[in-house]
């Protein structure tokens, strides 16, 4: 049979960049994300109420890279750092209940007493609130495990005397009733709603750990509002809400605060089954960390995702070792990206996250991790951005993509694309321009990276084109291990910018044997057109020889130090770790990992 044969064409690779329109604007009583949305191919995005660009700092290209981590799930029990019950300082004040879902063994207190004793707890959420409001510093609220609660559309959790460094807790405890060391946490239907209302008043010291959120498909699991602080979520099952986490903005601020949730902590937590976002919102300081994240979005192809990062001059925000899976998912297919970034934020982290769909259940919207502007009518910018250490697998149209970043680095991550379509591994720019203030990348360091393309897919690794003619100046592009086994149309690169516009582009690796006839290692031609034009002098298109890909821990290693990423880096643009957080020598290697000279012909 003969094959079809598809050209690359510049104007094709644009149709994979997300489409705008304008949707009116609409109005909401709450603070919901949705309000003044713009629609683009990614999906519809909050417009906040007012943005400030951030002012762009010098990029710091050789800072170090903490690269090491592992995705954990949420434990039958976790103290979390916190100290037990028994090991608590302050009063604990215990509840139990019986509603739909609860243990057969279950026996609930009653609402009347001090509610001091575990054989004589309290009964309902609305007294736990009520006593929550009234605790002192140090002091818990323990809800029995094994035990089911509900909880209304008026219960805020507020407290103003809890303090950052002597917290009150929210947690599970173990009922007398019960002789199962695993009895399931407390299961509360309904979320946790921290908003209090009016001008915001700066609340802090708050745990909320070993608890399981159930939703009817309504609201936020977690809905935090009006400038909380120094707080922290743990170990939670946050399951089948409208939004499973909500880290929102605040009213104007009263007296001397200044109105921004900041040092919040989401972490080794499970959210699912979230119709719109999985977790959705930016704050200062904030860490979503070790959490597991699947089948978020599956409301609609709009502005539905895992993973929602939106903010106005957020400052070091960190995501870090997070589960991402089955976005947005529609008949049986990923529709819309699974971590997305809009806003203006200045040195967010986006690190050792594993990001991956399956085979066949994606389309080319399903997008891994994006960072670009969303809203139309404010200028929009992302300063100091690190996306490194990631693991991306399978995902559609692109893996990762940025706009408007200023000394953003894109580093050590590893992608495979074993998907039958048009793909890109790393995309610069990521969509469209929406405003005319939005800043324009520059300074963008790509490197290190590890990219794998299987024999099904096509497409391009690297590409950087230009939004704005003679705009984008001081691309770093080195030091990438590229391979593709495939026989379908390919690029390794595709630049459409002078040679001028980059600080360094070499030392790049890009292997493809099989596509000789119809691959091509750049827009411009072959490696030797290329090199004839002075790009990538040091660059070659040998075998980096990566070990079999092992689909239950998908990674691209090397193990041979006859591999042509051994001690042939490039030297002076180069990430000081490797994806493992092991230093580099003064020979660096190509690609994402440095192969350990001390220890056998191995990588572990």
């Amino acid at each position: 049979m003969r094959k079809k044969v598809i050209v690359l064409t510049a104007a094709w690779l644009a149709a994979c960049s997300p489409r705008l329109e304008t949707k009116p604007q609409s109005t909401v009583s709450t603070p919901e994300p949705e309000t003044r949305e713009t629609e683009h191919r990614n999906g519809y995005v909050r417009r906040p109420p007012s943005a400030s660009v951030l002012q762009p700092p010098t990029p710091s290209f050789n800072q170090t890279e903490n690269n090491a981590g592992t995705t954990m799930v949420p434990t039958e029990e976790n103290n979390c750092g916190v100290p037990s019950i028994e090991e608590t300082l302050g009063s604990v004040y215990y509840f139990c209940n019986c509603l739909e879902g609860a243990s057969e063994d279950c026996r609930q207190g009653e609402d009347v007493g001090d509610y001091t004793s575990p054989n004589d707890p309290g009964r309902t959420i609305d007294e736990a609130i009520r006593i929550f409001g009234e605790m002192n510093p140090g002091d818990t609220l323990a809800f029995c495990r094994g035990g089911a609660f509900r909880i209304g559309e008026s219960g805020h959790w507020i407290n103003n005397r809890c303090e950052r460094g002597v917290r009150c807790t929210v947690r599970d405890y173990h009922p007398w009733w019960s002789n199962d060391p695993e009895e399931v946490g407390p299961i509360i239907h309904g979320g946790l709603n921290l908003m209090d209302n009016g001008y915001s008043d700066k609340e802090e010291g708050y745990n909320f750990i070993n608890l399981n959120l159930q939703g009817n498909g309504e609201g936020n699991g977690i809905f935090v509002y009006n400038e909380v602080e120094h707080s922290t979520f743990c170990n939670l099952d946050i399951n089948g809400f409208r939004n499973g986490v909500h880290f929102s903005r605040s009213q104007p601020p009263s007296g001397a605060n200044d109105g921004r949730s900041a040092h919040l902590v989401l972490k080794e937590s499970i959210v699912t089954n979230n119709a719109r976002r999985g977790f959705v919102g930016g704050c200062d300081f904030c860490v979503v960390e070790n959490n597991h994240f699947e089948n978020n979005g599956f409301g609609g192809y709009t502005s539905n995702h895992n993973i929602y990062a939106t903010g106005d001059n957020i400052h070091e925000m960190r995501f870090s070792g997070n589960t991402l899976y089955k976005a947005a998912v529609i008949d049986g297919e990923c529709g819309d990206a699974s971590f997305i970034v809009h806003g203006s934020f200045g040195g967010l982290i986006i690190e050792n996250n594993m990001i991956k769909e399956d085979i066949g259940a994606v389309t080319s919207d399903c997008w891994g991790i994006v960072i670009n502007p969303g809203y139309d009518y404010i200028p929009e910018m992302f300063s100091g951005v690190s996306i490194r250490g990631n693991t991306i697998v399978n995902v559609g149209a692109a893996s990762i993509g940025v706009q408007s970043c200023y000394g953003c680095r894109i580093t050590n991550n590893i992608i495979i694309q074993e998907q039958a379509i048009l793909a890109q591994a790393i995309k610069i720019p990521a969509g469209n321009l929406l405003h005319e203030g939005d800043y324009i990348q520059e300074a963008v360091f790509v490197g290190n990276n590890n990219i794998y393309y299987g024999p099904a897919g096509f497409g391009t690794a690297i590409s950087i084109q230009e939004t704005r003619p003679g705009t984008h100046m001081g691309h770093i592009v080195t030091n990438n291990a590229i391979q593709y086994m495939g026989d379908n149309p390919w690029n390794c690169f595709n630049f459409d910018m002078t040679l001028a516009s980059f600080g360094n582009i070499d030392y790049n690796v890009c292997h493809f044997p099989d596509a000789a006839t119809r691959g091509q290692w750049s827009s411009s031609g072959t490696l030797t057109d290329w090199q004839t034009l002075g790009y990538g002098i040091y660059s070659n298109s040998e075998d980096p020889l990566f070990e079999p890909i092992d689909p239950n821990k998908p990674d691209l290693i090397t193990k041979h130090r006859s591999s042509p990423l051994v001690d042939n880096g490039n030297s002076l643009h180069f990430s000081i770790t490797d994806k493992n957080g092991v230093f580099r020598d003064s020979s660096p290697d190509i690609g994402a990992y440095e192969l350990d000279h001390d220890a056998p012909d191995t990588v572990e």
